[in-house]
């Protein structure tokens, strides 16, 4: 017998089963949806991203579009692109650890996640993750790229130079790679090289601005005039008014959002502040207080200055890491006792200015301090104060043997650089009628383009190299630290050695000789800013029958 249901019930047991099958469904959906919009995750995340709402309809619109592709990898790599352009970075790294589980060998998603990495500021998980992209797939320009952004902002900058060279290497069309490669040459020190960079990248007038404002931030004022001017002067010759006010071109953004080419991302590589276009347009003068070059933001810009408080009780390890750091580059003004010893943890205070400076001084310590014991102050005077503790103790020796080991002539002054080998005798010719002691040291910019950099002296500090730069006007010239050259052989008299100078001269090359602490002459060759050049004129000398070996001066 069938039992008969009145039409009431019916329409009551039809509309049940619609809200048990869909509309509950739905209600979870977008519930955990407006949990991502107040910073929760559905996933059980370790942390939030309160950056950029998501609305649930866009989110919901988005992710119906997503195909199930290699079984689902790619849908979570693209949920990641999604949440990455939002800028919630930390729910984009997790859709890209599950891409890369489903599929290890996604160099896409490695170099995505290297993006998020980036933008939460954890450099090192940053350049692993490029790493891990390029050993899958090492013909991406893009990701050795953002591998060498990454070195960048980390402070590694050989190898980031390494990094941006390579990328160039793969698509040397891309002017943000030239871009790059100019920043960590000049980061590293390297004006020369960063200038043709930035010529490549706008001309040699937009990279003289360029130049001439990194410097201004990097406190090589002097420096920094020089490039300015040229670029002045060059204005005028080229049918430009002299007296047209010079806007200061804004540097080529030093953060990975702008600088960094990325696989979903391009724009301009720099553009003239509109505050400057319509000071341009009126025909008005930029006003000097935002100038960087103005007398009075230079006579207030000091350069950190870094103290050392010894707080662990170990005699003298003050005094140590001291010329440690000197020797590093670093303006060790003050080094003492702690008001008490038996600190535990090393600490670092830096005033709240200093920030880029502070972090430099960290990556150069033996150890690196916890995160809660580097403290930023307000008035601490540009100053940087580390206060030593029993955590260095392990690292005394170290700091002991690499004081005695590092050189201490790491200076020279470039004088000029030379394609052919004919125009860098003429040179050397000149430089000597004035006084000075030029060598030329043969170099590598490129794979098989070689230049000659004409240098003078190997000087123990900058400043000892400044004093030598103004006594002869040496105003063009820039002062490098290159501590590794190549050497031939010591001798207890400066006659045997000019006598085996000639005798290498003849090789076609240009050595040199100086006095080291232990009153031997020593004959050698080359001036290089990384052991990586030393290395390379090693074989190049050897493979002619001169046994040499790299020490540094």
């Amino acid at each position: 017998m069938h039992r008969k249901f009145s039409r009431k019930k019916l329409m009551i047991i039809k509309l049940f089963t619609v809200i048990t099958v869909v509309l509950i469904p739905i209600i979870f959906i977008f519930g955990c949806y407006n949990k991502i919009n107040e910073g929760a995750n559905p996933y059980l995340l370790s942390r939030s991203d309160h950056s950029v709402a998501i609305s649930p309809e866009s989110l919901k619109k988005f992710s119906t579009s997503i195909k199930k592709i290699d079984g689902q990898a790619e849908s979570h790599y693209k949920m990641a692109l999604y949440f990455q352009q939002r800028k919630k970075h930390q729910f984009a790294i997790d859709e890209l650890k599950r891409a890369v589980q489903l599929n290890p060998l996604n160099a896409k998603a490695y170099n995505a996640m290297g993006v998020s990495y980036d933008h939460l500021g954890e450099y090192n998980r940053a350049i692993n993750s490029y790493k891990l992209a390029v050993k899958i797939n090492p013909k991406l320009d893009y990701v050795h790229n953002n591998l060498g952004y990454s070195h960048l902002l980390y402070g590694n900058y050989d190898l980031a130079i390494d990094a941006f060279q390579h990328a160039i290497y793969l698509n040397s069309r891309n002017k943000r790679y030239h871009n790059n490669l100019g920043l960590a040459y000049t980061k590293n020190g390297q004006f020369d090289l960063a200038f043709e960079q930035f010529k490549l990248v706008g001309g040699e007038i937009s990279a003289n601005y360029i130049l001439a404002k990194l410097l201004y931030q990097e406190g090589k004022y002097d420096l920094a005039e020089k490039y300015r001017n040229k670029a002045i002067r060059q204005e005028a010759s080229a049918n430009e008014t002299a007296f047209t006010p010079i806007p200061y071109r804004e540097k080529f953004s030093d953060t990975p959002s702008r600088v960094k080419e990325r696989h979903f991302e391009s724009g301009p590589a720099a553009v003239l502040p509109d505050s400057e276009k319509k000071c341009l347009q009126k025909g008005k003068k930029l006003v000097s207080e935002h100038s960087p070059f103005s007398r009075r933001q230079r006579k207030d810009k000091v350069f950190a200055e870094i103290e050392i408080l010894n707080g662990n009780g170990v005699e003298g390890m003050a005094g140590m890491l001291g010329n440690y750091l000197k020797i590093k580059g670093f303006n060790v003004t003050q080094v003492g006792n702690a008001n008490s010893f038996g600190h535990i943890e090393s600490k670092v205070f830096y005033d709240s200015g200093q920030a880029e400076d502070a972090h430099r001084f960290i990556q150069e310590l033996p150890i690196q301090p916890n995160m809660k014991n580097i403290i930023g102050l307000k008035e601490l005077e540009n100053k940087i104060r580390l206060l030593i503790g029993k955590d260095m103790v392990p690292h005394n020796d170290k700091i002991s043997r690499s004081v005695k080991k590092v050189s201490v002539h790491s200076y020279s002054i470039l004088l000029s650089s030379c394609r052919r080998w004919n125009s860098v005798q003429k040179v050397l010719t000149d430089y000597r009628k004035i006084g000075l002691s030029p060598y030329a040291v043969k170099v590598e910019l490129n794979e098989n383009e070689f230049w000659w950099r004409i240098f003078t002296g190997y000087y123990k500090s900058r400043r000892e190299a400044l004093k030598i730069q103004n006594r002869h006007d040496l105003s063009d010239s820039i002062i490098m630290k290159t501590p590794y050259t190549n050497l031939i052989n010591s001798f207890s008299s400066e006659i045997e050695a000019t006598q085996m100078l000639k005798n290498i001269k003849k090789l076609g090359y240009s050595p040199y000789i100086f006095k080291n602490t232990e009153n031997n002459y020593q004959l050698v060759v080359g001036a290089f800013m990384t052991k990586k050049g030393a290395e390379r004129q090693k074989l190049e000398l050897e493979a002619i029958g001169v046994q040499n070996q790299i020490i540094m001066r």
